[in-house]
């Protein structure tokens, strides 16, 4: 799945490229995890939670797979870089969360919201920035 991620700085957000919905929600969490200074361990207990989301828009949808996975991440001591998913739509994801888990759990950046809109752009990509702040 083609995605790509860059951490701006001022204000601090995470700006995600993805080749599909999935992809940019994948971005999008990976990116969370790098701003937070988080690096995926190689090796360990791989780490499996399983979710389902729903939201009355993408956008909404979006944050709320990021949340969710925040607040998973800090209760288990996890970092997770890859989604499973077995639904995804612009107001429904089902699937599970996959990483492992870490010797430390620095704190998540706090999800604020979109910068924006969500759009797909010229280059077929889809495109999110999302805004972030201290935790």
């Amino acid at each position: 799945m083609l995605h790509d991620i860059e951490i701006l700085q001022d204000p601090w957000r995470i700006k995600a490229v993805g080749g599909t919905r999935a992809g940019l929600l994948i971005a999008s969490m990976k990116g969370l995890f790098q701003a937070a200074g988080l690096a995926h361990p190689s090796n360990g207990d791989e780490a499996r939670k399983s979710f389902e989301l729903h939201a009355d828009d993408a956008q909404t949808l979006i944050l709320q797979v990021l949340r969710h996975v925040s607040q998973l991440a800090a209760a288990h001591c996890e970092s997770y870089d890859e989604i499973n998913f077995s639904l995804i739509t612009d107001k429904e994801a089902k699937g599970e969360f996959i990483g492992r888990h870490i010797t430390t759990c620095p704190p998540i950046p706090a999800v604020l919201g979109i910068d924006g809109e969500i759009v797909k752009g010229e280059d077929g990509l889809w495109h999110a920035v999302i805004a972030l702040g201290k935790q």
